[in-house]
């Protein structure tokens, strides 16, 4: 759920413009619901009103919410409460947008529209508008428990088009949402079972699979750029599976993305910008792996790859390329064969895959034993070469420090809650997708 706030003084408009944005969103075609409030009569034009209605938008109907009595106060009406509970007790589910107005200090002390808030939330509306009196809003966020996506100034001069700019995105922020839970879930299912069955081409398979669920997500959005933010959310929902945390495959799946969306801007989002997008996310499946072993490694994995290429040619006459070169090979053809699998993806993705448990806490061990067989390989090659024990010594030191490094920011990022750290630096739109992949299914498209 989106939620939009409007501030601004006394007179400013921020009904006006509420109400405003609300016939320009039913005209577009969605469904709108909510209440904003009329003035009664001022007894003197310097004055305020005598009374204060809700005028409802879908039904058309009026309700007086506040009256102002003799000793100038004004009270809540008894009926209005009961009236507006049972409103918001009838809202229908997942309705497109529901307009607030408007919270004050009744609000913030949890009365007036407060009580109905629970049930409006419990709608699960895509789309929350409310105007705020000034100086509030702390209060209004206390009491909701939860702050807002956004706040505008009902005075600046682009609040209109900011609005109406938010309608035209969430729905694609929505969808890079459920795509995003559809990616993980995809990771966590055939991932698994790859890993479980020790095939030895899983970088590649996972790789291809999310090339093409990338290519059919790309089909429903208006802004195509936001595509990466699917691969990131499926890393992030990497982060939170109860089974422990995999840096390699956070990583792994973020760069998918980053580099499946180079690719395809390149290509202007053609067919030929897909396959390009694949073939770049095939090279990093092929080279992640060699990056982690170099950072861990260093310089030690060439001289250790040196070394055997000497000992080869030296003791059967064989002659194998450098380091570099042999990796780049690799990736060239992985990358050639990720294209390759993601287009034949592509073309039977509706299908049921199969679905099958997690078998991670059986394979955890293999896989750790294929993690660290480079540094037992390195090892071994330096006892063969006869180098001298401070160099093993140094090796294992890096190791150490990188992977306790490693493992400390996997362990911090899971207590991370990604979807309000990123609503608090104003970006609505992943906020939005991070709370939708986490409710899987209730994004459009």
């Amino acid at each position: 759920m989106l939620l939009v706030a409007i501030t601004g003084p006394v007179g400013c408009g921020k009904t006006t413009l509420l109400r405003g944005f609300a016939e320009r969103v039913r005209i577009g075609g969605m469904m709108v619901d909510g209440f904003v409030s009329r003035a009664g009569r001022r007894p003197k034009t310097d004055q305020g009103a005598d009374s204060y209605h809700w005028y409802f938008l879908l039904s058309g109907t009026d309700l007086t919410f506040a009256q102002r009595y003799e000793e100038g106060q004004f009270k809540i009406q008894p009926a209005a409460l009961p009236a507006l509970i049972g409103w918001a007790e009838h809202i229908p589910p997942k309705q497109d947008l529901i307009v607030l107005d408007e919270f004050g200090k009744w609000e913030a002390n949890g009365e007036g529209i407060m009580p109905c808030w629970p049930l409006i939330e419990a709608a699960k509306p895509r789309m929350v508008v409310v105007t705020l009196r000034e100086g509030v809003q702390e209060a209004i966020e206390k009491q909701m428990g939860r702050r807002f996506h956004v706040v505008l100034n009902a005075e600046s001069w682009d609040t209109e088009q900011r609005l109406d700019s938010m309608v035209a995105e969430l729905k694609d922020w929505e969808i890079v949402g459920s795509w995003g839970a559809a990616s993980g879930a995809l990771e966590c299912s055939l991932g698994t079972y790859l890993h479980a069955a020790r095939f030895p081409f899983t970088g590649t398979v996972m790789g291809s699979a999310q090339a093409a669920t990338l290519s059919i997500a790309s089909r429903n959005l208006g802004r195509k750029e936001f595509l990466a933010w699917i691969s990131i959310i499926s890393a992030g929902l990497k982060a939170f599976a109860p089974d422990g945390t995999r840096i390699g495959p956070m990583i792994a799946i973020a760069m998918q993305g980053l580099l499946f969306t180079i690719g395809a801007m390149i290509g202007r989002w053609s067919r030929f910008g897909f396959y390009l997008g694949a073939f770049l996310v095939g090279l990093w499946a092929a080279l992640q792996g060699f990056f982690i072993q170099l950072v861990l490694l260093g310089g030690s994995l060439d001289r250790a790859w040196g070394q055997g290429a000497r000992y080869l040619q030296r003791s059967f006459h064989i002659s194998i390329p450098n380091l570099w070169v042999a990796v780049a090979a690799l990736a060239v053809v992985n990358g050639l064969v990720c294209v390759a699998l993601s287009s034949l993806a592509l073309r039977r993705w509706e299908t049921k895959g199969p679905q099958t448990e997690r078998f991670e806490q059986a394979t955890s061990g293999r896989r750790k034993l294929l993690f660290w067989l480079p540094l037992v390989l390195v090892t071994l090659t330096y006892l063969f070469a006869g180098l001298p024990g401070e160099a093993i010594f140094w090796l294992f030191l890096r190791v150490f420090a990188v992977t306790v490094i490693v493992i400390g920011i996997g362990r911090l990022l899971i207590h991370v809650d990604f979807a309000r750290a990123l609503a608090r630096r104003g970006m609505w739109g992943p906020a939005i997708a991070v709370e939708s992949a986490r409710r899987p299914g209730e994004g459009k498209g």
